[in-house]
């Protein structure tokens, strides 16, 4: 993971143009945002809440819509934070397999390439789609479904019945109670929800 980032290098990442600077370390939605995390405004309606947040940059389609915060302008922010976090927030290294010390099913299926760290749980009836990564403490409910290419952090939960569809990012203790709208997103979409939140129903 990167340490420090400036807007400068936002900008390059996702070939927008920085105005103003600010030097960040995370990142997070608007309402939860601080003065060193980077957010985005999807449109205009979020224009009063940008103006609002703490954020120390933003991610805007046009620059109004940054409320005089510093601002990377880019055509489609949410897809170019997607872009961004592939860079600030590189996926793991993946090793397929299960681990000693994980669960699977009997009635479980994994995809080609699906790796199972040791203490996590995939349990009956679940599918598992190829190159997921369940990391330690991780869970997939009876008869859940998790797409490809997914990453499921230390004690990431989708709960019995519960879909998500490919190149989700759950994070650390994030659980999914109910299917969410995430299905075939950009790579690292998901991980916009869950940065900051402990728990989604």
């Amino acid at each position: 993971m990167r340490d420090a980032f400036s807007l400068t290098d936002v900008a390059a990442a996702v070939r927008g143009r920085a105005r103003g600077s600010a030097t960040l370390t995370g990142v997070a939605t608007l309402d939860s945002a601080g003065p060193s995390d980077l957010s985005w405004v999807v449109d205009e309606r979020r224009a009063a809440e940008a103006s609002r947040s703490a954020a120390g940059g933003l991610l805007v389609a046009e620059e109004a819509l940054a409320g005089g915060k510093p601002c990377v302008v880019v055509e489609n922010p949410q897809l170019a934070l997607a872009a961004w976090l592939e860079v600030f927030r590189p996926p793991p290294a993946r090793k397929g397999g299960v681990a000693r010390g994980a669960f699977v099913h009997r009635s479980a299926r994994l995809g080609p390439g699906v790796s199972v760290a040791p203490g996590a749980t995939v349990a009956a009836g679940a599918r598992v789609g190829a190159r997921t990564m369940l990391a330690a403490g991780a869970f997939v409910g009876e008869n859940a479904s998790v797409g490809e290419d997914c990453i499921l952090h230390p004690n990431a939960a989708v709960l019995d019945g519960c879909r998500i569809g490919a190149r989700c990012v759950l994070d650390v203790a994030f659980d999914v109670a109910h299917d969410v709208g995430f299905a075939d997103a950009p790579p690292s979409i998901a991980c916009i929800a869950s940065l900051k939140d402990t728990h989604h129903e």
